[in-house]
């Protein structure tokens, strides 16, 4: 969807490279759960792997990276888009959590790719072609690997703080509103929108399981699809 838009749209960002109003307005139009979050992260995926640049006042789809990537197999497109979210340090997904807000002060830094990486080790042991709620995984990891995130430990020098109280989180009694809230956010989040979990409701829970290109992605089936090539599209008579 945004790459389309790009294309067929002159699109002039802001200097800081927020979209303006319009083309903001339109391009959530075109998604189905109307989530700026989610198409910051195309934009965010889009940069990172060259698709799209800014020679000048406007952005601009690079066609060769653009192509290569339109012209792959659906699977190895979804791979391209989870490992460059996987292996990208410049996204912090701690600090886009909603409830969240990451202070500077204190100088503090986390690594978002190790935090990544020892989740996706941990979901990678879920059952294949099973249901189980965001509220057990959470509750499982906050008893076997609850310092996922922290592995030096330290729960006291993290400057975060409650987005709408404003008052911080320190201490391993905050972790289920610092990291237990991460880890409900990258399923309802990334791992939903690049396809690696379906989500659905398990009565007032939310469900998921792994998918075919998330359990691919974990290493849990092999990896053909890329031997596999795409079908022609075959257009008839009719244009149909």
């Amino acid at each position: 969807v945004y790459l389309v838009y790009l294309q067929a749209h002159d699109v002039r960002p802001y200097a800081d490279g927020r979209l303006g109003r319009k083309d903001l307005g339109a391009l959530l139009a075109r998604f189905t759960d109307r989530g700026e979050r989610r198409l910051d992260l195309m934009r965010h995926l889009a940069q990172r792997l060259g698709f799209v640049s800014r020679p000048n006042e406007y952005l601009r789809l690079d066609p060769q990276p653009v192509k290569r990537w339109l012209t792959s197999s659906p699977a190895r497109q979804w791979a391209t888009l989870q490992e460059a979210w996987r292996d990208d340090p410049t996204w912090n997904d701690l600090c886009r959590v909603p409830s969240l807000v990451c202070d500077e002060a204190g100088r503090w830094q986390n690594d978002p790719i190790s935090t990544r990486r020892t989740l996706l080790g941990l979901l990678a042991r879920v059952p294949l072609d099973a249901w189980w709620t965001v509220a057990s995984f959470v509750a499982a990891v906050k008893e076997v690997e609850p310092d996922f995130q922290r592995p030096d430990g330290d729960y006291v020098g993290w400057y975060i703080r409650d987005a709408e109280t404003r008052a911080y989180l320190s201490g391993f009694e905050s972790w289920d509103r610092v990291e237990g809230a991460l880890l409900v956010d990258l399923f309802t989040g990334p791992l939903y929108w690049l396809g690696i979990v379906d989500l659905t409701l398990m009565g007032a829970d939310v469900a998921c399981r792994l998918t075919e290109s998330g359990a691919r992605f974990l290493g849990r089936v092999p990896d053909i699809a890329d031997s596999l090539p795409a079908a022609p599209i075959l257009i008839r008579p009719d244009f149909t």
